[in-house]
Order: C-alpha cells, then structure tokens, then sequence
C-alpha cells in the first residue's frame, strides 16, 4: 500500500481530496461530536501530532514522571503540557502549563533561574 501510494501519490492526493469535498459536512460533523464528547482526548491527540511523539512516549513519560510535574512535583489535574527544545524540537518531559509557561518566560536561561532562586531565599521570612 505504501509503495503503490508513493508510485501514484499525486492520483491519491487527488482522490482524497475530492472524497473529502464529496464529505466534508459528513467529516467536520464526526469530528464535532468527538471534540464534543471527549474533548481531553482530542485535545492530546493533537499536541501528540504536534510535538510528533506516539501516546506510548507520552504515557511512558507520564509513567517515568510518576504522574506529577516535571518542575513542580505536584499531581496533574489537566492534560499536562509537553516539554520540548525549541531549538533540536525534542520531548523533554511533562509540565503543568504554568510551569511551562514560566519555564519559557524565563528562556530557559540556568543563569535567570539561579537569579530567581537567590532573590527569593533574599526575600523568604
């Protein structure tokens, strides 16, 4: 199957093409009812293609990480977010979207989070 897509890939792209403008109303009203009816699992199933990791890295991670965040050690209660490289693209780990969201504010930098970590033993009562 593969071969023969390769071998007539632009007949193939064609006549999905033209499958799908023959359903689309059919196609956009299924995928409706799956955001709809479970909306976590399509919302991971993209950021898996995203990010181009397979749901057995995703949940070995999650198993490796014991289930809690990779920066603040507390249990997830959304679907977490996944950590990756900017630069090489490479899944690191999985965050809670706030820790992720800091992570990235502060560049990634050791040095700025080193500065943090001072500031606040400066300032903790």
């Amino acid at each position: 199957m593969k071969q023969h897509y390769l071998d007539n890939h632009e007949r193939e792209r064609k006549l999905r093409k033209a499958w799908y403008e023959k359903n689309k109303s059919r196609v956009c009203e299924k995928l409706r009812l799956e955001r709809l009816a479970d909306p976590e699992t399509v919302r991971l199933n993209q950021r898996l293609r995203k990010y181009g990791i397979t749901k057995e890295q995703y949940f070995d991670k999650l198993r490796e990480q014991n289930d809690v965040c990779a920066i603040c050690n507390r249990p997830f209660t959304e679907t977490p977010a996944i950590d990756h490289d900017h630069v090489t693209n490479e899944f690191r780990g999985l965050l809670h979207d706030t820790c992720n969201t800091g992570f990235g504010l502060l560049k990634e930098d050791v040095a700025i989070f080193e500065n943090c970590i001072a500031y606040a033993k400066k300032y903790k009562k």
